[in-house]
């Protein structure tokens, strides 16, 4: 398949690779390249201008504003598609005739006007949008943005038919591939998500602490981190919450917990420091939606991983952790594994292996290109 050309239209500039969709989005265009494919990448900048890590593996990198109008916010369609209506990428497009991959169902706007007959297209969808969007709203408390965050889930309901424009939609968890399968035409290919590493690092039998990190920025993280918050306020045991937004905030509301901290991360050492020293890592959510990137992450990197199914749906990696889904369940857990040793097994690194492997995955795509 050396040659072979493809466009990728991003969602956002994926460079630096420092958030899960940017992760997914540049380890799979790194994937593509290795495999010889010949990328032309597509991607909205707004306040992540930097894309110079992306030339090596792409023939052409084009760039385009997001549309934050006015009007878009008038607008029947979901904002973040709306944003993205743009039509020099759809000049741009036609500039050749390769396949495109669209990154998400926000990419697909320029489906609505214009015909790329003749052409494979393919849809990767990082979420069932609606059921994101609603689960943000449920765990919102502004009530203001709890009906934006309800109405866009609306439009996206009414929007997300346009998936029946391409020829492959690409699911990256196993309950979105039933979801997909059944409800629309697309040939339906479960991939899962692509990422950075490949060897599970050996470390000592015991960390120090339990570590949650995320974008606190994210309604879901904010209020995942508060009820660790609520949990360790009731043991004896440390915890390290981490992130790059909102620390100012959970500093004031852990400054009376002596066994609860808060760390910002400034760098992606910064993160491997803390897995490095963390017992247990804690990857749990409110909502389903898709897999988070930080189980993988945590895996790879450090020792016990406690979580619940709204995170990953892969029974083979979820083997390899601790599942919990309720405060009880979680507090009799912790409970549990902070005074388990951390033992390595070829197990966990046979099932990140089996899953989680870039070239494999990336060769399924490229087998949809012909």
């Amino acid at each position: 398949m050396s040659g072979t050309e493809l466009n990728i239209v991003s969602f956002e500039n994926p460079y630096p690779p420092d958030y899960g969709g940017a992760i997914e989005v540049f380890y799979k265009l790194k994937a593509l390249h290795k495999q010889g494919i010949v990328i032309y990448l597509h991607i909205f900048v707004e306040n992540r201008t930097d894309y110079s890590g992306l030339k090596k593996y792409c023939k052409r990198v084009y760039t385009y504003s997001k549309n934050k109008t006015f009007t878009s916010y008038l607008s029947l369609r979901p904002l973040s598609v709306k944003f993205r209506t743009n039509k020099k990428l759809a000049d741009n497009l036609k500039r050749n005739s390769a396949p495109i991959l669209f990154e998400g169902l926000h990419t697909t706007a320029v489906l609505n006007k214009h015909d790329f007959k003749g052409r494979k297209l393919i849809m990767r969808a990082h979420n069932i949008e609606h059921h994101y969007y609603r689960g943000l709203a449920g765990s919102a408390t502004n009530l203001f943005y709890k009906y934006m965050l309800t109405y866009e889930a609306h439009k996206f309901s009414r929007y997300e038919k346009i998936v029946d424009k391409v020829d492959h939609l690409l699911a990256i968890s196993n309950h979105e591939f039933d979801y997909f399968k059944e409800n629309y035409k697309p040939n339906c290919h479960y991939i899962p998500a692509f990422q950075s590493y490949d060897t599970v690092k050996k470390l000592s039998q015991f960390g120090e602490y339990a570590l949650y990190h995320g974008d606190l920025s994210i309604i879901d993280n904010l209020r995942t981190a508060r009820f660790f918050i609520e949990i360790f306020s009731e043991l004896d045991f440390p915890l390290i919450i981490a992130g790059s937004k909102n620390m100012r905030m959970l500093m004031k509301e852990t400054a009376d917990y002596s066994n609860i901290s808060c760390r910002r991360i400034e760098s992606r050492s910064d993160l491997q420091h803390l897995f490095a020293k963390s017992h247990i890592n804690l990857c749990y959510s409110f909502q389903r939606s898709g897999t988070k990137l930080k189980v993988v992450h945590a895996l790879y990197e450090g020792r016990h991983c406690l979580v619940n199914k709204n995170v990953i749906d892969e029974q083979l990696i979820l083997d390899q952790c601790t599942v919990a889904e309720n405060k009880k369940e979680v507090i009799a857990a912790i409970q549990k594994l902070q005074k388990s040793p951390y033992k390595v097994n070829t197990e966990r690194q046979e099932a990140l292996d089996k899953v989680f492997n870039t070239e494999v995955n990336a060769r399924k795509i490229i087998a949809l290109l012909d």
